[in-house]
């Protein structure tokens, strides 16, 4: 009994960490292939910085990407501001980028 409970928290540990969270883009290397974020809740803002490899997968909502499309759109002055972010340690997995919200028009 105690070794399935082990493997149950186990289980659920590692589920936990692969879990997508929304992240706030600080910097992209893109020599390095390095992406630094802020993560967490507003005012308890961590800063951690991910690397990214050939394994790492990126999607622009549903539809995967290339990584250098992903590049494209971590650089320059019209960056994205934020995307959900998988990671397992300190290589990011995956990474999803948000839709961009319509501006209301007050016509």
């Amino acid at each position: 009994m105690r070794k399935v409970m082990l493997a149950l928290t186990a289980l659920l540990l590692t589920v936990g960490l692969t879990l997508a969270a929304p992240v706030r883009l600080v910097k992209f290397d893109e020599d390095k292939k390095v992406v630094t974020v802020k993560e967490g809740k507003k005012g308890e803002e961590v800063e951690k910085t991910y690397k990214l490899d050939d394994k790492t997968k990126f999607f622009d909502e549903d539809k995967e990407i290339k990584m250098q499309d992903a590049i494209k759109k971590m650089s320059g002055d019209k960056a994205v501001k934020g995307f959900d972010l998988k990671a397992d340690g300190e290589t990011a997995t995956e990474i999803k980028f948000m839709a961009k919200k319509k501006k209301k028009n007050d016509n």
